[in-house]
C-alpha cells in the first residue's frame, strides 16, 4: 500500500501536466474508509473550478460498506456503497467534466479497466487506465469487490 502511494505521488506530475502552471491546487486524499464522503465533499470545489485536479485512495468495496454500517442512521439500512461509488465517479465525468485514471496493481490481469496510458515508471507490476465511460467504470467497480483491491482514483478537468 505504501509503495502505492509513492508511485501515486511520483505520476501526479505526469497526469497534471497541462495544468502543471495552474494557480489552482490539487488534491491528495488518503482518507481510509472515508474515500466516498471525501469524493462527494470534492464536488463544490470542482464546481466553482477551485480545483482542477484530484488523488484519492479508492476501494475496496469491504470498507466502505463498513464504514455506511457504522454511519447508517438508526433504524434505517446502510446506504449501497458501489452504487453510491458508482454515482460518485459518473458525477464527476459526466456534471463536472472531469477525466478518470485508476492506478491498480495487477497490469496483465484479464480485468484491466480503461485504456492503458502510457507513463514511464520502472514499477511493471502498476497499470495506469483512463475510465472513458459506464463500462470503464462498472469494472472498477467488479475489481473493487475483492476486499484485498485498492487502486488510487485520479481525476483532473479535461477542458
Amino acid at each position: 500500500c505504501e509503495s502505492l502511494h509513492s508511485l501515486a505521488a511520483s505520476l501526479i506530475p505526469l497526469l497534471t501536466r497541462p495544468i502543471a502552471h495552474s494557480p489552482h491546487p490539487n488534491i491528495h486524499n488518503s482518507s481510509q474508509r472515508l474515500d466516498l464522503l471525501a469524493m462527494e465533499s470534492t464536488y463544490p470545489l470542482f464546481a466553482a473550478g477551485v480545483v482542477r485536479a484530484g488523488v484519492f485512495e479508492w476501494g475496496p468495496k469491504c470498507r466502505w460498506e463498513r464504514m455506511a454500517n457504522v454511519t447508517a442512521k438508526r433504524g434505517q439500512p446502510p446506504q449501497d456503497s458501489k452504487e453510491r461509488a458508482r454515482t460518485i465517479m459518473t458525477t464527476l465525468r459526466e456534471k463536472y467534466d472531469l477525466e478518470l485514471l485508476v492506478l491498480n496493481e495487477r497490469p496483465h490481469s484479464r480485468d484491466r479497466c480503461g485504456v492503458d496510458v502510457e507513463a514511464s515508471h520502472p514499477g511493471a507490476q502498476w497499470n495506469l487506465s483512463r475510465l472513458s465511460d459506464a463500462e470503464g467504470i462498472e469494472c472498477v467497480l467488479r475489481w473493487l469487490d475483492n476486499c484485498g483491491s485498492e487502486m488510487s482514483l485520479w481525476v483532473q478537468r479535461i477542458h
